[in-house]
């Protein structure tokens, strides 16, 4: 008997033997090594089972503990048996004996499987070169069919396509039954001549052979030939059913034929539409599929683009209303300040002179109050620019606002030029809610109206279109708007350096054919700025204010600025 094994009675340790010795202790090259707090009372080296004479004996190797064979301590080497529990120390681990067999039983031999079936030969694609003897032109081709002729299907084209010595497609090398490359007549009329030999059949094809479409034809020799290297198969990837192609790959397959066909001299687009009306045509589940998929995107799509525009005009209603709140709240109040006033200087009986002018204001507020003035701000503050001139070595801030695309402006004549400068050195433009400028040019000027035409480099942006061009829009009376820079860029420009624009509101006290009168509040900083009246059209630009009545502004009626405009502007804003 000389296989033994050995189990621990507390855990999963086994150690084996075929007839070599099992050294039980805590020596790391031992047999069964013990560690932990079991190995407190093992010695490195404590004991040992050994095969002599057929029979296992149990050994103490001098341990400090002792070596228990059924609960007794040894005192000599003694045989073991199936069972025995072997424990070293008196309160150490312990191991049991298991059955003991002569040898090992012998693994059954596994069950011959069935025989494989023959595999198919697998034709392997070939590259080739060819050599037009008489021309001294070389074709490469690859693949299991290459076709030999003047037809435009064919991969080697020897002649032109209007050489009518050789049929259409001549002759082609394929892929024989035993692998190799072989040439054969396509039924030609002229026949195909192997190394000067007719050919009937498939003949292999091996380096220098010559290869002649027809008696006294083009005449090919093969330089190169071997075979190409196949490209690993993509594994389908998970959920794609065997045996069918996916969406990509039909679209990808459908792209491939395109490729060729455009090769050929053909209409790509035209190939891949029919590839994959054929392919998407082959079974009803395609079918679904492509018709699954195009649905989803264009759900997605659409749900994309319909939140996006509720997103934008939800912010826009949001911020407009906020801004009609406002101004109603601000309106309001000063409407009720100039009604409390108003009472009190009647009660107190107040001089006609101040009785009069806070009526006065109080119509005019109530004026105010019935036109949408944040509306109007809304739908033009874009198209108003912050202008800034460098002149004569100093710089001043204006406003100006945009009257086409392409970035055409109107501003004031003192805006850009001086009586000491007839011409900036340098004109910035910065567009309302925005921090970077842009260079302008100066295109006319009016020195006699106070108005200037400049030029925006490379703008593409907001314009104003409602322009009383013709100078009938402007009535006394009526309530009025301005948006511009007042004070400037130090004013203008908010924390992040985005400039935004200010409106002050009042009505037009005065209007003539050369100046409009306007009665909001007005600063430096603000010469250029748009007039608006009630219906949200410009109708003069504003040039001054009066230094004895700081609440009187001057302005200049739009029209004087037609004659400055270039003749291709003037048509296209239609003046």
């Amino acid at each position: 008997m000389s296989y033994l094994k050995l189990t621990d009675t507390s855990g999963p340790q086994v150690a084996e033997s075929s007839g070599g010795p099992l050294r039980l202790g805590r020596d790391p090259d031992g047999s069964v090594v013990v560690r932990g707090d079991a190995a407190r009372v093992v010695s490195v080296r404590h004991a040992e089972l050994r095969l002599e004479q057929g029979a296992w004996l149990l050994a103490d190797l001098g341990s400090k503990n002792g070596t228990y064979l059924n609960n007794k301590r040894l005192s000599a080497p003694t045989s073991v048996k199936p069972g025995d529990v072997i424990r070293l120390g008196e309160s150490g681990p312990e191991y049991r004996v298991a059955p003991i067999a002569a040898e090992l039983t012998a693994t059954l031999a596994e069950h011959p499987g069935l025989p494989m079936p023959p595999k198919e030969a697998e034709h392997r694609a070939y590259g080739i070169t060819l050599l037009v003897t008489a021309t001294g032109k070389r074709f490469e081709a690859r693949g299991t069919r290459i076709r030999l002729s003047r037809g435009r299907e064919c991969e080697v084209q020897p002649v032109d396509a209007n050489d009518t010595t050789v049929s259409r497609v001549h002759a082609e090398l394929t892929v024989g039954a035993g692998g190799g490359l072989v040439v054969r007549d396509a039924e030609s009329k002229n026949g195909t001549y192997l190394n000067g030999e007719r050919i009937a059949k498939p003949m292999p094809v091996r380096l220098g052979d010559k290869i002649m479409l027809g008696q006294g034809g083009p005449v090919l020799l093969v330089e190169g030939m071997g075979t190409a290297p196949q490209k690993a198969v993509p594994r389908p990837p998970d959920g794609a059913p065997l045996g069918q192609k996916t969406v990509i790959g039909m679209i990808g397959d459908a792209l491939a034929r395109a490729k060729d066909e455009r090769k050929r001299g053909g209409r790509g687009t035209t190939a891949f539409m029919k590839a994959v009306r054929e392919d998407v045509g082959k079974d009803a589940r395609r079918k679904i599929r492509w018709l699954t998929g195009l649905l989803v995107i264009l759900v997605l799509l659409l749900g994309g683009g319909v939140f996006g525009v509720y997103w934008l005009l939800s912010r826009q209603v949001e911020h407009t209303k906020q801004a009609l709140r406002t101004a109603e709240d601000s309106s309001r109040a000063e409407g009720e300040r100039l009604r409390r006033e108003l009472e009190a200087a009647r009660a107190a009986a107040a001089p006609a002179a101040e009785v009069e002018t806070l009526r006065v204001k109080l119509v005019k507020m109530r004026a105010i109050r019935a036109t949408d003035f944040a509306g109007l701000a809304q739908q033009n503050q874009g198209a108003v620019g912050l202008i800034t001139v460098a002149l004569g070595g100093d710089r001043f801030d204006s406003t100006g606002f945009g009257i086409s695309p392409d970035g055409y402006m109107l501003t004031n004549w003192h805006v850009v030029a001086d009586s000491a400068h007839a011409e900036p050195d340098t004109v910035w433009v910065t567009m309302a809610d925005e921090s970077s400028s842009r260079y302008a040019d100066v295109v006319a000027t009016s020195r006699e109206r106070d108005l200037a035409l400049i030029k925006v480099r490379g703008y593409q942006g907001s314009y104003l279109t409602a322009i009383d061009w013709a100078g009938t829009k402007a009535r006394q009376g009526e309530p009025a708007a301005l948006i511009g820079y007042p004070a400037g860029s130090g004013f203008a420009r908010d924390r992040t350096s985005i400039v935004r624009t200010s409106m002050t509101a009042g009505i037009l006290s005065r209007v003539t054919a050369d100046l409009v009168q306007f009665d909001g509040m007005t600063t430096g900083g603000s010469s250029g700025s748009p007039v608006f009246n009630a219906d949200g059209e410009v109708i003069s630009v504003h040039r001054a204010g009066l230094r004895q009545g700081p609440g009187f502004a001057l302005s200049v009626p739009v029209k004087y600025a037609i004659p400055l405009m270039p003749p291709a502007l003037r048509q296209r804003l239609g003046v």
